[in-house]
């Protein structure tokens, strides 16, 4: 049977210089190079109807259950896109119970079933869970973190707990910038902190000072490859003008166990 494969991604809030962006045009490079039929869409390109006993989810026309693979890039949590992550999930699951010998694969479908909302809180809950280990986290619904920081101790990290980053003018021009926040003591709550804080869910975390921080691949089950982002002098963030990247494929034994366990715990 010929492989088809339906790329999904966000749509991005801040112009890329080339057609796509760099990771899905990767992908599309890779299934063009083993001769493989690929379509790519936004998720506000997909419709869905409701009707006829069943739900329906087309793009561009096209009934994603003529597709054989479906991998699903980033999303938004302030808009629908990981909604409709759970509802393609749901429609490929009905599909492969019913159609056995005809079955649609589908990226991280297990881990999107697990976690109802995409959140660090949600993150957290699923750590615990498995044993997996974890930064000492904590949440307050009232956003009264200047006041009361539970279990932690100074200094603390804040992150927004959608994980979504903001959109700044800088120099006149829109740019990315991390919501994420290095609160060093109890006097070191300053207006821009407070502000945020007001109008969005945070977390807080124990800070690490250590400056660098990983990602590991883990495939079938075994890790094959990983890179590191290292933080300038001048700076708490990996992500953020002067970041080094380094490729890190040859992880650690507990790098690497760490990582399989994930992987395991989410069936990725």
């Amino acid at each position: 049977m010929l492989m088809r494969f339906l790329v999904l991604d966000k749509t991005q809030r801040i112009a890329t210089t080339g057609k796509f962006p760099k990771r899905v045009s990767r992908i599309l490079e890779e299934i063009d190079k083993h001769g493989y039929e690929s379509t790519f869409a936004y998720y506000n390109s997909l419709q869905v109807e409701f009707a006829n006993d069943k739900t329906t989810i087309t793009v561009d026309g096209e009934d994603i259950v003529s597709y054989t693979h479906i991998l699903l890039g980033g999303h938004y949590v302030t808009d629908n896109s990981y909604e409709l992550k759970q509802l393609i999930v749901s429609v490929i699951d009905r599909w492969n119970k019913e159609n056995p010998s005809k079955k649609i694969l589908v990226q991280n479908a297990h881990a999107i079933k697990m976690m109802q909302e995409y959140t660090k809180t949600w993150m957290a809950n699923i750590c615990l869970q498995y044993n997996i280990p974890h930064l000492k986290t904590y949440f307050s619904a009232n956003r009264d973190y200047h006041l009361n920081i539970g279990p932690l101790e100074y200094p603390i990290i804040l992150k927004i707990n959608s994980g979504e980053n903001a959109i700044k003018l800088i120099d006149g021009e829109e740019k990315i910038k991390k919501n994420i926040y290095l609160v060093r003591s109890p006097e070191d709550w300053h207006e821009e902190v407070l502000d945020s804080i007001k109008e969005n869910d945070y977390i807080a975390q124990e800070f690490v000072d250590i400056g660098e921080d990983l990602r590991i691949f883990v495939s079938k089950g075994h890790v094959i490859a990983g890179w590191k982002r290292i933080s300038p002098p001048n700076s708490f963030l990996t992500v953020t003008k002067g970041s080094t990247y380094l490729y890190h494929n040859d992880p650690t034994d507990a790098e690497r166990t760490l990582a399989e366990t994930v992987a395991r715990a989410l069936r990725a």
